[in-house]
């Protein structure tokens, strides 16, 4: 009688619902994108005898998808399709309800998910009185959790367990090399996790002294990294570590996103070491005094000893690479800096090539993520022609305006190549 599509963000969930999907005896399929899931869903619903199809997101993983989903519920689409939607948190701000719209828990029930959803579709009667409900999805929230959620998270009291080193999480090797640089430099010892999974185990056998969290991560991103951190804390009883957000975005709401998540504070992408060195004793939970570059604080060594404006060399156009960018990174990296521009030089080819292939394929999600990727890596190498375009191509592809995507594309490569130029020419200076 149901059939279901998951769209698989959260791998390791996705085997879960699969598994309790097998278990009810009900086929499922998954798909990586929205787009791919719901055409899955219209080629269902052109045969015959079609059986009830079911919709399983990960808000967590997967919020975009599902704010899209509801602009096409609000536009008449899709009005068939049942939507299990899957979140850790208690509160989901914004969301009206829907007749066909459930909010469940990572350990939901899928015979008592479909009888819910039986039940909301047979009282609300139709479309119309569902879309007048305002409220938000709210069915497994209780008053006491979301007093305990607008608390401002508590220091920890006791500092005897927690360890002196930093944990960074950071799937790029471009950004890794650049952070590790910084944190260096400032003088924190850390550990290196590549994806959230690998962050959550490391944070379940050392109490860190704080976490730097990548937000854009396959496996495991760093949101729901961040709320799986917390469920641990609360249920072992344990000190509040901080969590710090990195991030190559910078739009409205996404600090509210990291804070919603768990994190404590939220950075911008490229890491800028003043910053960087401001929000980590800001938020350091034990007394040390951390080393600071001349003996002196972040504050005093930018007004103190901060770099006179670099000249501009005749032989690089600053237009396509910034000079400021590289004779800073080149202030805490040293002789370093070449290794980190040739690994640029050597994997932004492979992410433009296949950006050229989800392209022709029109796989949007996969474009914007590549773009995402690729617009941080640009920041912090200086590239800024570069990374004008990644910007347009990841807003280009959210939207999902095709020729505009293919167009930008185009001018990305461009600039990847008069980069790559400047890149050069800075390199044999």
């Amino acid at each position: 009688y149901h059939q279901a599509v998951i769209l698989n963000t959260n791998p390791i969930l996705c085997r879960r619902i699969q598994a309790e999907l097998d278990k009810n005896q009900i086929k499922s399929q998954t798909s990586l994108n929205l787009d791919h899931a719901l055409a899955r869903v219209k080629a269902a619903g052109e045969i015959q005898d079609q059986k009830q199809m079911m919709l399983f997101i990960d808000f967590d993983t997967n919020a975009k998808s599902f704010r899209q989903l509801m602009m096409l519920f609000e536009k008449g689409e899709f009005q068939d399709l049942w939507v299990c939607l899957i979140s850790e948190a208690d509160h989901i701000a914004g969301i009206k309800r829907h007749k066909n719209i459930i909010r469940l828990d990572v350990e939901f029930d899928v015979e008592e998910a479909i009888e819910t959803l039986e039940n909301q579709v047979s009282m609300t009667g139709g479309r119309k009185a569902a879309e007048e409900e305002p409220a938000p999805i709210l069915e497994f929230e209780t008053a006491e959790k979301e007093v305990v959620e607008q608390k401002k998270p508590p220091r920890p009291q006791n500092v005897e367990n927690i360890s002196d080193r930093v944990l960074l999480v950071e799937d790029n090797e471009v950004n890794l090399k650049v952070a590790q640089k910084l944190i260096d430099y400032i003088g924190y010892p850390f550990d290196v996790a590549e994806n959230g999974m690998v962050a959550l185990e490391k944070a379940k056998k050392r109490r860190y002294r704080m976490i730097l969290m990548d937000c854009q991560m396959p496996v495991m991103d760093g949101y729901f990294c961040t709320k799986r951190i917390r469920k641990y804390e609360e249920d072992n009883a344990l000190n509040h570590t901080p969590i710090i957000a990195m991030t190559a975005n910078a739009m409205l709401g996404d600090k509210e996103k990291c804070i919603e998540a768990g994190m404590d504070d939220y950075m911008s992408k490229p890491l800028n070491r003043y910053i960087l060195e401001k929000t980590l004793k800001q938020w350091d939970p034990l007394t040390h005094k951390i080393r600071a570059s001349a003996g002196t604080g972040a504050e005093d060594y930018k007004i103190q000893h901060e770099p006179e404006p670099t000249s501009e060399p005749a032989a690089i156009n600053q237009k396509w690479l910034s000079l400021e960018v590289l004779e800073e990174l080149k202030e805490f990296m040293g002789d370093d800096i070449g290794s980190l521009i040739d690994m640029f030089l050597q994997e932004t080819p492979q992410i433009i090539k296949k950006l050229d292939q989800h392209v022709v394929a029109k796989e949007f999600e996969d474009i914007k993520q590549l773009a995402h990727t690729l617009k941080s890596t640009s920041a912090n190498i200086g590239a800024k022609g570069l990374n004008h375009f990644c910007k347009q191509l990841e807003q280009a592809a959210i939207k999902g305006e095709g020729p505009l995507v293919s167009q930008v594309q185009m001018k990305l490569k461009k600039a990847y190549q008069l980069s790559a130029q400047e890149l050069k020419k800075y390199q044999s200076l």
